[in-house]
C-alpha cells in the first residue's frame, strides 16, 4: 500500500502558499515530475496567451481529463468569472464568461481545493456543466503575492476521477505557475498604462507647448537651450533646430544685459536666491536680426536627475508698447487742446473787453484831434498823436490775442509763399543788427498755398524777432521754405497732433542758446515769456499758433539747449487754381468828406462806456441818435409807430439776442431799414451769414472813425 505525506510549498516567502501530496508509487511520482517540468520548463519559452494555452494543455494531459480552464474573477460584473484559458478534448477551446452561482467553481474561488469524484451534474445545475456531462471535477484557488483571490483551475472529466491527492498535488503546481504569471501581466499592463498615460501627457503637453500664443523657452542650469516653442520661432527668428543647445544668452539676450543674466543664474545656483522667480517682469529681448523689442517674462524653475530646468514664458509687448505710447500722446493731445481752447476762450474774452475799452479811448481822442486842430494847439496836438500811437500799439495787442483765439480771420487767396516770404524778410533786415547775419533759402516751384498774405507776414516776422532776441542780437539766423512729406511719424509741438503727408514748410533757424526743456510745454501760451519784464509781450508764438492752426498747419521744433533752436512751420497743400498774389500788401485809401451827416440812426451797445462814445460820435457828425441798452429795448422803441430811423447800427455780442439775430428779427418788418454791424469779439462771421440777416457792413471794434464815417456816409447817401 502507498504511503502518503503533505508538506507546504514555498514560493519565495515566508509562509507556506500551498501543501502538495507526494505519493509514493512510481506513477504517481512520475505524473508529479511530468508536471512541475511542463509548469516550470516546458512553457517557458511562451509568453501572454500562449503561456496560458500551454499551462492548461498540460494540466489536462497530466491528469488525462477531458476539459480544463483557467478563470479569473470579472471585476466588471458582480458574482461572475471569465475564462482566459480553456482545454477541450485535445484543443484549446474559445473563452467564456459564466456565472458562479450554481457552479462548483463557487466553492473554489477565493476558498480551497475542491474534489469532486462523480456526480457533479447531479449536484450543480450550472448549463456548462450539464453540457459537458460532466462527473468529476477538481479546482484549486489563484491568490496573488497579497492573498487578494484571483480566479482557480480548474479539470473536469465526463468520466468519474479517482485520488483526490496527486489532481491536489499536481493543480497546486500548476496554480502557482498561473498565479504568478496572472500577476506579472497585470504589473506589466499597470506599467504600460502608466506608459501610454506617460506618453498621452507628453502629448499633450508638447500640443500645449505647441500651440501655445506666448513664447516658451526650457534653459538647463548650464544656461543652454532645451525648448523652443513656434511661437518662439516666430518670435524670435531662429527654428528649433538652431537654437537647441545653444547658450540662451547670446541667443535671445541682447549684449549689453549678458552679463546681468550671468551673474543672476550664478547667485541663483550658488544660494537658491531668484528676486525675480515667479513674478512678471519687463524685459528687452533680441531677435535673430539682432534688433531688440520690449517683452513681458516670467520665469519658473524645477529640478530633475540631471539638475535645475528654467522654464520661461515670454510675451512681445511691442505693440502694447506702441498702443500705449499712441494712448498717451492722445492723452496729451488731448489735454493740450483743452489747455489751449481754454486760454484762447479766456483769451477773446479780454480782447472783446479791451476792445470795447479802446474804442471809447481811441474814438475820443479822434474827436479830440478834430478839436485840437481847430483850435490850431500845436502842442495838444502832439500829445494827443502820442496818445493815439499808444492806442494803436494796444489795438495790435489786442488784435494778435484775437488771432490766437481763432477770431480773426484772415482773407485766403492763392498766393506765391516765397515772395511773400521774400518780401517779410526784406521788411525784417532794417530791425536786425548788423552783428545777426541772415540768410535765406527758398526753393522754386513750390505748391500753391491758401492763406492770408499778411497772416504769413505775421508768421515770419514773429518767429525772426524771437530768434533775434533769443540770440541777443548776435549770431546766425536762417530763414527757408521748402516742400516736405511727413513720411515719418512727428507731432505738432503746440497741439500734440501726428502730422503726416506733403506740407509747405517755412523754417526760421537760430544758434542762440536753445529753449529749456521745462519751457517747451508752455512757448504757445499767451503772455508767456522768458524776456525780462518790459522787454516782450509773449504773444508772438502764441500768435504764431493761432495763424497756423487756423489754415490747418501745425508747428514742429527742433530744440537744442546750448546750440539753438529750429521752428518749423507746416501748412498744407490746397488744390486751388486762379492767379498767384504778387507779394504786395497795403491799405485802402480813405477820404472823409467835408461835410456833416444827417439823419436819424437808432443805436445799441450794451456796454456803457462805448454807448456813450458812439452817440457823441454820431452827434458830432450832425446824426439824431437814439441809444438802447439791449436789443429787447430797441424792439419796443420799434414798435412804436411814431420812430422812424434811417439806419440801425448794432453791436454783436449782448445778452439774451446777439446783433445778428436782432438784424434777422427786424428783416422781416423793417426790409428797407440799413444795417451796420460792430463788434469787438472775434465770432466767425461768414460773409454769407452777414448778407442773409440783411446787413449792410461789418466793422470791427475798436473802430477807425475816418473808415466807419465813409461807411454811414455811403449808406445813407
Amino acid at each position: 500500500m502507498a504511503s502518503n505525506t503533505k508538506k507546504p510549498v514555498i514560493l519565495g516567502v515566508d509562509e507556506p502558499r500551498a501543501t502538495s501530496g507526494m505519493v509514493d508509487d512510481d506513477q504517481g511520482r512520475r505524473r508529479i515530475e511530468k508536471a512541475l517540468f511542463n509548469a516550470a520548463l516546458g512553457v517557458s519559452r511562451a509568453q501572454g496567451q500562449q503561456l496560458f494555452d500551454e499551462l492548461i494543455r498540460s494540466a489536462a494531459e497530466t491528469l488525462e481529463v477531458e476539459y480544463a480552464l483557467i478563470s479569473l474573477l470579472d471585476e466588471s460584473s458582480s458574482g461572475g468569472a471569465r475564462t482566459i484559458a480553456f482545454y477541450d478534448n485535445g484543443k484549446i477551446g474559445d473563452n467564456f464568461h459564466y456565472r458562479l452561482e450554481g457552479t462548483p467553481c463557487e466553492n473554489v474561488i477565493g476558498k480551497e481545493f475542491r474534489f469532486f469524484a462523480s456526480d457533479v451534474r447531479q449536484r450543480f445545475p450550472d448549463p456548462h456543466v450539464r453540457a459537458l456531462q460532466i462527473h468529476g471535477y477538481a479546482g484549486v484557488p489563484l491568490f496573488d503575492s497579497r492573498g487578494n483571490a484571483l480566479g482557480l483551475v480548474a479539470v473536469m472529466s465526463p468520466r468519474p476521477i479517482h485520488d483526490e491527492q496527486l489532481f491536489e498535488s499536481i493543480l497546486r503546481i500548476f496554480a502557482e505557475r498561473v498565479a504568478a504569471e496572472v500577476e506579472r501581466a497585470r504589473i506589466d499592463d499597470m506599467r504600460l498604462e502608466r506608459e501610454q498615460a506617460l506618453r498621452k501627457s507628453e502629448e499633450r503637453l508638447r500640443a500645449t507647448v505647441a500651440a501655445a500664443l506666448d513664447c516658451i523657452l526650457g534653459m538647463d542650469s548650464d544656461g543652454n537651450i532645451i525648448e523652443f516653442n513656434p511661437a518662439a520661432e516666430k518670435c524670435f527668428g531662429y527654428s528649433r533646430q538652431q537654437v537647441l543647445g545653444r547658450s540662451l544668452a547670446d541667443a535671445i539676450i541682447p549684449p549689453s544685459m549678458r552679463e546681468a543674466h550671468r551673474r543672476g543664474m550664478s547667485r541663483y545656483l550658488t544660494t537658491g536666491d531668484g528676486p525675480f522667480l515667479g513674478k512678471r517682469i519687463e524685459v528687452t529681448a533680441m531677435r535673430s536680426d539682432g534688433s531688440e523689442f520690449p517683452a513681458e517674462l516670467a520665469i519658473g524653475v524645477t529640478r530633475d536627475p540631471s539638475g535645475h530646468i528654467f522654464i520661461g514664458y515670454l510675451r512681445d509687448i511691442s505693440q502694447i508698447k506702441r498702443a500705449e505710447q499712441g494712448r498717451s500722446q492722445l492723452e496729451a493731445q488731448l489735454r493740450q487742446a483743452q489747455k489751449m481752447e481754454a486760454i484762447g476762450h479766456l483769451t477773446g474774452g479780454i480782447a472783446h473787453d479791451f476792445n470795447n475799452i479802446l474804442t471809447g479811448i481811441m474814438g475820443y481822442i479822434d474827436m479830440a484831434q478834430e478839436r485840437a486842430g481847430q483850435a490850431r494847439d500845436a502842442k495838444l496836438e502832439k500829445y494827443l498823436d502820442r496818445a493815439k500811437r499808444s492806442g494803436q500799439r494796444a489795438r495790435d495787442l489786442i488784435q494778435q490775442m484775437l488771432t490766437f483765439s481763432r477770431g480773426k480771420r484772415g482773407t485766403p487767396r492763392p498766393i506765391d509763399f516765397c515772395a511773400v516770404v521774400g518780401e517779410s524778410v526784406k521788411l525784417l533786415e532794417s530791425s536786425l543788427p548788423s552783428s545777426v547775419v541772415l540768410s535765406v533759402d527758398l526753393a522754386p516751384d513750390l505748391p500753391t498755398v491758401m492763406m492770408d498774405p499778411v497772416h504769413l507776414e505775421q508768421i515770419v516776422v514773429n518767429l525772426c524777432i524771437n530768434a533775434r532776441d533769443a540770440m541777443n542780437g548776435s549770431g546766425a539766423l536762417e530763414v527757408a521754405v521748402r516742400a516736405i512729406d511727413c513720411s515719418t511719424a512727428c507731432v505738432c509741438a503746440s497741439c500734440r497732433a501726428p502730422l503726416r503727408g506733403p506740407y509747405v514748410a517755412v523754417s526760421v533757424k537760430d544758434n542762440g542758446p536753445g529753449i529749456q526743456p521745462e519751457h517747451i510745454e508752455r512757448i504757445f501760451e499767451p503772455f508767456f515769456s522768458t524776456k525780462e519784464v518790459g522787454k516782450g509781450s509773449g504773444m508772438g508764438l502764441s500768435t504764431v499758433h493761432g495763424i497756423v492752426h487756423e489754415y490747418g498747419g501745425h508747428i514742429t521744433v527742433d530744440n537744442r539747449p546750448g546750440a539753438g533752436a529750429t521752428f518749423n512751420i507746416l501748412l498744407p497743400l490746397l488744390a486751388v487754381s486762379g492767379p498767384g498774389y504778387d507779394g504786395t500788401t497795403g491799405e485802402p485809401d480813405f477820404t472823409v468828406a467835408a461835410r456833416a451827416l444827417t439823419g436819424s440812426v437808432l443805436l445799441v451797445d450794451d456796454d456803457e462806456s462805448v454807448l456813450e462814445f458812439m452817440t457823441d460820435l454820431l452827434e458830432n457828425w450832425g446824426m439824431t441818435v437814439t441809444a438802447m441798452p439791449s436789443a429787447t429795448a430797441a424792439l419796443d422803441q420799434l414798435d412804436d409807430e411814431n420812430h422812424r430811423y434811417d439806419l440801425l447800427i448794432v453791436d454783436q455780442t449782448m445778452p439774451r439776442m446777439t446783433g445778428t439775430q436782432l438784424a434777422g428779427t427786424l428783416r422781416q418788418r423793417f426790409p428797407s431799414l440799413p444795417i451796420i454791424l460792430y463788434t469787438g469779439y472775434g465770432e466767425n462771421l461768414s460773409e454769407r451769414d452777414i448778407q442773409g440777416h440783411g446787413i449792410r457792413a461789418l466793422v470791427k471794434k475798436p473802430i477807425d472813425t475816418k473808415k466807419f464815417f465813409e461807411i454811414v456816409q455811403g449808406i445813407l447817401s
